[in-house]
């Protein structure tokens, strides 16, 4: 972990988004498979995500989809909280 997360039950917690530069709101709760499988709730914003791939996450020169994700999906937000 590192500044502006936090670790729950089971997953990842956007203590602070701000610290590490994401759009999501705070609270937002995510994890990531190794084999192509994330998701993330964003309860400030109401959204749920869950992605669904069949790529190894280690693999090389594959982008970081569920971080991604994250940014498109908060760019879509017509008024986003933080």
């Amino acid at each position: 972990m590192q500044p502006g997360l936090g670790f729950a039950y089971g997953g990842a917690v956007f203590d602070d988004p701000l610290k590490v530069n994401s759009p999501v709101g705070k609270g937002t709760y995510f994890w990531t498979g190794l084999a192509g499988t994330w998701f993330w709730m964003d309860p400030t914003n109401d959204v749920i995500f869950i992605g669904l791939i069949q790529s190894w996450a280690l693999s090389p020169g594959r982008p970081n989809f569920e971080e991604l994700s994250r940014t498109l999906v908060s760019q879509a937000l017509v008024e986003p909280k933080k």
